[in-house]
């Protein structure tokens, strides 16, 4: 017998004799005992560092606040690491502590209280507080969208409705650290206030640039119009600058004029806060965030996470094949500007702060994720990853994170994301392109918070060949639906049986040898419904198929009402509505 047969032999022995061990952990334990279920261990931590492949740790109902680190843990595909609820019972990791030292009365019914260390995000009764801003939103970010009544855009005055409770600033300073207030929407001067030593929230950038930057105001004067902080990041192309009008907000404690407001002054670990109640908080149950991860893993590969509620926490994952399924996160990440912490980009700060993950085949399903700041997930090296089945419900609620909602995932399968200021939902980038697909999926709000630009689904110009997308509803959002991109685009993409209704355009096809077929759309502005991008920069769609679509206006231009020749594009039976754009066949 060989010694490579021999070795062969010993390892599939190994595989086979892999059972695994059963380890418990209570908030009544005791992590001097066994680790049984007649004695669990106390923390979640010291239980994990006893797991090796195929054990299984179930945690007892209960609420923990914990920082657990995972390093350099590795199951088996046939023998996976699995960290789970115990049947039957919730789980809560939550990331906030209690605020519960004397409160005292300020002004009007603002309360400030003393604790002995910093936090960066205030709940009351569960319910998260607003940082003290300028100008003010009527309504709170948890709350259901209110939108115009046929139309995709929110109400004036409303939380999601930027162009009504956002300042609007002079375009050329902004970027280097300048912002130059104008007064068509509000009148900085006016508040006689200095806002000097608070945050500014930036929109401004488009293409080549991240989501909204948020800064130290590092100068400012009672009575201007102008105020300072660090630039954004080094110069980027002009394109990443056109004027869409430059959008920011300010927080800082002289802000805090209205109920459900709070700052937090880290010089002197000071809570202010004028409760939605109007009452002295002391009465009610006030917790702040301070941490920002349940769970970190590094080195890590078949690892498990199932059945677990996140509240105020969330995680990261440095390792290869990890499940994250049937679990809930509301608010799984929060900025820490109120505590001095500026990443120096949204992408940085996505990577700090938000659901971060880098490496291969990760699985997301059967999961919500509810109120994030950043974008919700961000997934470096994602080839293989696969999210199915969950819900993303009023996201970025600042515009922070970077372009897309879900950054770089491979195959996205059944699920809702409604309601995110990110101007892109789901973007791919990653590999195998073979085979992928992202059908039956709901999309309904986007792209409040950022500049224009951005779609529900999009893909590289390399990342295009076999990706499937049907059964698709694109709703209710400035941005395009499917859109194939790129400069030269991509090849043989298929769009078929989905629908848009009030949005950008449902499909921007762009390159040559696509699909598209039995897809319906309706109301878009201000392009054209489906667009067959005929410019020849694009590739032409040379190649390309379109039949038995139904659209208002189905054109070779974004806007134009007349086609462009179409040259490449076969295909006929395409159903027109308005007949100043004619069908493309």
């Amino acid at each position: 017998m060989t010694s490579n047969l021999m070795a062969v032999i010993l390892a599939l022995s190994t595989l086979l004799s892999i059972h695994g061990q059963n380890f418990y952990v209570s908030d009544s334990g005791d992590d001097a005992g066994p680790g049984s279920l007649a004695e669990p261990f106390r923390t979640i931590q010291h239980a994990a560092d006893q797991l090796g492949p195929g054990d299984t740790l179930f945690i007892r109902g209960g609420i923990y606040h914990e920082e657990v680190t995972i390093d350099n843990l590795s199951g088996l595909p046939s023998a996976e690491v699995v960290i789970t609820s115990y049947p039957g019972e919730e789980v809560v990791l939550d990331g906030t502590i209690p605020v519960d030292t004397p409160w005292e009365p300020v002004r009007d019914k603002i309360y400030k209280t003393t604790i002995d260390q910093d936090i960066w995000q205030l709940f009351v009764d569960g319910r998260m507080q607003i940082i003290a801003r300028w100008p003010d939103a009527s309504t709170h970010p948890v709350d259901p969208i209110s939108r115009v009544p046929g139309s995709r855009d929110a109400q004036n005055g409303s939380w999601w409705s930027k162009s009504t409770t956002w300042a609007s600033a002079d375009a050329p300073g902004t970027i280097n650290g300048v912002v130059e207030n104008e007064n068509n929407l509000f009148d900085l001067a006016s508040t006689g206030k200095s806002f000097e030593g608070g945050s500014v929230i930036l929109s401004v950038l488009e293409q080549g640039g991240d989501g909204n930057q948020e800064r130290l105001i590092t100068g400012h004067e009672a009575g201007s119009n102008t105020f300072y902080h660090p630039p954004l990041y080094p110069p980027k192309p002009d394109k990443a600058y056109r004027d869409y009008g430059k959008f920011y907000i300010i927080e800082h404690l002289d802000a805090l004029d209205r109920p459900g407001e709070w700052y937090f002054v880290d010089s002197t670990n000071t809570v202010y806060l004028w409760s939605e109640e109007g009452v002295d908080p002391g009465t009610l149950n006030v917790r702040g965030r301070n941490h920002s991860r349940a769970f970190t893993l590094t080195a890590v590969g078949y690892i498990k996470i199932r059945g677990l509620k996140f509240f105020a926490a969330n995680f990261s994952v440095l390792g290869n094949h990890v499940t994250v399924e049937d679990c809930s996160f509301y608010y799984p990440d929060a900025s820490k500007r109120l505590v001095g912490i500026y990443p120096p980009t949204s992408t940085d700060a996505s990577v700090f702060f938000g659901t971060y993950i880098d490496g291969e085949s990760f699985s997301l399903i059967n999961c919500e994720f509810r109120y994030s700041e950043y974008n919700v997930l961000k997934v470096d090296n994602g080839t293989g990853s696969h999210i199915e089945n969950n819900l993303f419900y009023h996201l970025s609620m600042l515009g922070l994170g970077k372009n897309g909602a879900i950054e770089q995932v491979n195959t996205y399968i059944r699920n809702s994301l409604i309601t995110s200021g990110c101007r892109g939902a789901v973007k791919t980038n990653t590999d195998p392109v073979s085979g992928r697909i992202q059908t039956y999926n709901l999309f309904d709000g986007f792209g409040y918070m950022q500049v224009p630009d951005g779609a529900s689904l999009q893909a590289a110009t390399n990342k295009t060949p076999g990706t499937i997308r049907s059964h698709n509803w694109f709703l209710n959002t400035s941005r395009y639906g499917s859109r194939w991109d790129g400069k030269p685009a991509g090849n043989g993409g298929l769009n078929h049986h989905s629908v848009g209704l009030r949005v950008r355009a449902t499909l921007q096809v762009k390159g040559n040898e696509h699909h598209t077929y039995n897809n319906s759309s309706f109301d878009t502005s201000p392009y054209n419904d489906i667009i067959l991008l005929s410019d020849p920069e694009y590739g032409g769609n040379a190649g390309s198929f379109t039949f038995n679509n139904l659209a208002d206006r189905i054109s070779g231009h974004r806007s134009e009402s007349v086609p462009r020749s179409l040259k490449g594009v076969e295909g006929e039976r395409n159903a027109v509505t308005d007949s100043s754009a004619p069908p493309v066949t």
